[in-house]
Order: structure tokens, then C-alpha cells, then sequence
């Protein structure tokens, strides 16, 4: 899975790679920078009960965003409008509700994603 932005990832079961690092579960959650400008990380499921892994995925308000303020050269960097994928973990959410990251791709087959706005 790939996505574009910027989010605190949890994992919560399983084992995950991310830009080559093997993340096992822990009460730790990491911060995520995936700016348009650069290669997006991959969120890949390394190993799990029943091959799965499961991570949360958190907004986080960093000011970084703002940056669209000071030129229209920022203003797709972090996230672009929600895309399909967004649409089905956003459901029943409020209309207007905003992510601080836009999920790229996702397969439903390797890792099960909690979202929180």
C-alpha cells in the first residue's frame, strides 16, 4: 500500500516493511513524511497471522501543509482530493472530513487499515 502525505503508523499485528526497515508491533508509532516530490514509502506485509498484518494509520497536524501559503508550487505536495480508496475508508465520516494523507493503492489482501481522521 502507498500512500501520500503525512501520518503516524501503528502496527498492530503482524510484521511490516517500510523503506526496507522491518517493523514488528509495539506501543510505538512511527511519523511518516510521503511528500508528492519524492518516491512514496510502501507499506508491505512481511509476515502475520494468516499472512496479515494490521496497522492504524492517525492524521497528524504538522503545519507542513501550510506551506500551499506561501507559494501555489506547495499546494499538491502532501495530499490531493480523496481518491476511491479514501472514499471507502472514509465512510459515514462527515462530508467535509480531511486526511492528512491520501491512500495511492492498497490491496485488501495484505493488511487491514484503521484510519482516524
Amino acid at each position: 500500500m502507498a500512500l501520500l502525505g503525512q501520518y503516524d503508523l501503528w502496527i498492530k499485528r503482524g510484521v511490516i516493511s517500510l523503506m526496507g526497515a522491518k517493523l514488528h508491533p509495539s506501543k510505538k508509532s512511527y511519523r511518516v513524511y510521503a511528500p508528492s516530490t519524492h518516491s512514496l514509502p510502501v507499506i508491505k506485509c512481511v509476515s502475520g497471522v494468516d499472512g496479515e498484518a494490521e496497522v492504524e494509520l492517525k492524521s497528524c497536524n504538522n503545519g507542513l501543509a501550510r506551506l500551499r501559503d506561501i507559494s501555489p508550487l506547495y499546494q499538491r505536495i502532501w495530499n490531493g482530493q480523496n481518491t476511491a480508496a479514501d472514499k471507502v475508508t472514509l465512510k459515514g465520516a462527515t462530508i467535509d472530513s480531511r486526511r492528512s494523507f491520501s491512500v495511492v493503492s492498497n490491496s485488501r489482501e495484505s493488511l487491514a487499515i484503521t484510519a482516524h481522521c
